[in-house]
């Protein structure tokens, strides 16, 4: 469109008088280049965006030396090394976001930080952009605060959530990106900062969301939220709401999107039914589920050690060998948790917190209260977060002190 006006303009000057026409030819081939040179950042960068996209969307648990390299090529673009400076804000602004979007990818969450906060700095800086593009402003602001949940700096986080307090959904369409964008990632803060009290507003938000536009809400996002809210109820010991959201996944067609939340739902459902005190279904649905895995061929190293000691939680022999299977899973989840090289499975902390909460024989929201508040504590004094959480034999010893 500013090309075709330019063109307009350049007609206009051999239709009326000018005496110095040879200076305004020049200052239009100027202000041609100068819109050609913007147009040309727009797209390449554009072009790195969605080729950084596509591989992220394609990646599995792990990345193969393929994918390593192809990421690599992208970020070595010169556009992106900063060889040249852009002049284009939109340019600028997807720059942030795909170097933003990489540093998450390598875990170096303090570089993320630092680019999606300057991607929202430069939304902000320009206040009609967010008037004339509220969903791109909205995308901006969530990813910085998946940027802040992430690296565990929640008063960014809190900051973020004011934010997008204040932007207005002006039509069907705005109210669905905020289900797909903003809602969901708010939903994930409260979850890991144990903030169920004040979650729970979003949460009545989220029902309300999701029943006037589920058929418009991608599968695989309805699977996550029906997940993060089974979680959130699960976590409160709420576990009749809690079964509420994970029906929604049983009750979904099968497709082939979250496969891994699909299958651990088999599992959750066996815990919750326990938990409800519906012993008959209960055996039903772990025999069930453990023909699912056996089905599969090849069982992964978390659904092993679930079903090896899952029998004897739901139906032990006796009091001690309930508590001997349940301290058992407890310990060889860890394990498996402190492996940080690979994603940990869907559902493997919720089931540890769940376990802790049996051996420490306390609600299971007074446990993940005291997880939460431990992690916040590290943040406090500069400590990793994850890697000094207490470790299930320093659980175990101290039961036993």
């Amino acid at each position: 469109m500013s090309l075709e006006i330019l063109e307009l303009e350049q007609e206009l000057l051999f239709k009326t008088e000018s005496k110095r026409l040879d200076e305004r030819i020049d200052a239009q081939l100027n202000r041609v280049q100068e819109v050609i040179g913007l147009l040309e950042e727009q797209v390449v960068m554009a072009s790195m965006k969605d080729k950084h996209k596509t591989l992220r969307t394609l990646r599995a648990q792990s990345l193969s030396p393929t994918q390593l390299e192809a990421f690599q090529e992208i970020v070595d673009h010169p556009i992106l090394r900063g060889a040249q400076e852009l002049t284009s804000l939109r340019a600028q602004r997807d720059r942030h976001h795909v170097l933003g979007s990489h540093a998450l990818l390598q875990r170096d969450y303090p570089r993320a930080l630092d680019h999606f906060q300057a991607q929202v700095q430069l939304w902000e800086a320009h206040p009609d952009h967010i008037r004339q593009q509220p969903r791109g402003y909205v995308r901006a602001l969530t990813e910085l605060l998946s940027a802040s949940i992430v690296y565990k700096r929640y008063g960014i986080a809190e900051t973020v959530i004011e934010r997008l307090a204040g932007v207005q959904p002006q039509s069907a369409e705005d109210e669905i990106n905020l289900i797909n964008q903003s809602c969901y990632i708010q939903l994930l803060y409260y979850l890991n900062t144990g903030k169920f009290e004040a979650g729970a507003v979003l949460v009545d938000q989220i029902r309300d969301l999701l029943a006037r536009y589920a058929a418009k809400v991608p599968a695989s996002r309805q699977i996550t939220f029906y997940y993060n809210l089974t979680i959130f109820h699960f976590l409160q010991g709420n576990y009749s709401d809690a079964l509420h959201w994970l029906n929604q996944i049983r009750n979904l067609p099968r497709i082939d999107v979250r496969q891994h939340i699909q299958d651990f739902s088999r599992v959750f459902q066996i815990v919750i039914h326990f938990e409800l005190g519906n012993h008959d279904l209960v055996e039903y649905l772990h025999w069930s589920a453990l023909r699912h895995y056996q089905g599969k061929k090849k069982m992964q190293s978390f659904e092993r050690v679930v079903f090896s000691h899952l029998k004897d939680i739901l139906f032990p022999s006796s009091a001690e060998k309930g508590s001997e299977a349940i301290q058992a899973l407890y310990l060889a989840l860890w394990k498996l948790a402190e492996k940080r090289e690979v994603r940990e499975p869907a559902g493997m902390y919720e089931l540890i917190f769940w376990l802790e909460s049996k051996i420490k024989q306390q609600p299971i929201s007074t446990t993940y209260r005291q997880r939460v508040q431990e992690r916040i504590d590290n943040v406090a004094k500069a400590l990793d977060p994850d890697k000094t959480f207490k470790s299930g034999g320093e659980i175990l010893g101290n039961q036993g002190s």
